[in-house]
């Protein structure tokens, strides 16, 4: 289920765009072939949170794990029933604030692929592929009209915080 929640900041159009692998009773599921980490949390609470504010439904969230042996497929689903502390809205908003920053510094923040060829920024670019997945994508003009993954780095808002 795709989804997607769009803000201006400054001049800039942002879009969050993101894609739900399933959703049943009330609640949004992540579906992994692996173990839980903890940035699937992050993802799960953007998705709920963009779903909140787009249609004023507050959502639960889980995750479903798979492993395939031979032609058989073992899973498990476990709803979260912990929200984090966190308010339907409040990691939308965070995540909002942390883009706003990075605008505000100036950080082509993102992580490299073939589609840098096209950067203006490309040699001012220090993406290495050791960043943490923020599920955030950008349109504008100047990137001709590419949606590009925007990555944060671990540590790095420091500053911020």
């Amino acid at each position: 289920i795709p989804i997607q929640f769009r803000f201006r900041y400054k001049d800039e159009d942002i879009v969050i765009k993101g894609r739900i692998d399933a959703m049943k009773d009330n609640t949004i599921y992540e579906i992994k072939p692996t173990e839980f980490k903890y940035c699937y949390i992050r993802q799960l609470l953007l998705y709920r949170d963009i779903l909140f504010r787009t249609s004023g439904k507050v959502y639960n969230i889980g995750w479903i794990f798979y492993r395939r042996s031979g032609n058989r497929v073992r899973y498990k689903v476990q709803r979260i029933l912990d929200n984090y502390g966190l308010e339907p809205g409040e990691y939308l908003d965070y995540i909002k604030t942390l883009i706003a920053w990075m605008i505000e510094k100036g950080y082509p923040v993102k992580l490299k692929n073939s589609l840098c060829i096209y950067c203006p920024l490309l040699n001012q670019c220090t993406a290495d592929g050791r960043w943490d997945y923020l599920v955030v994508m950008t349109s504008d003009k100047d990137f001709h009209n590419i949606y590009v993954k925007c990555y944060m780095r671990k540590g790095c808002f420091k500053e911020y915080e």
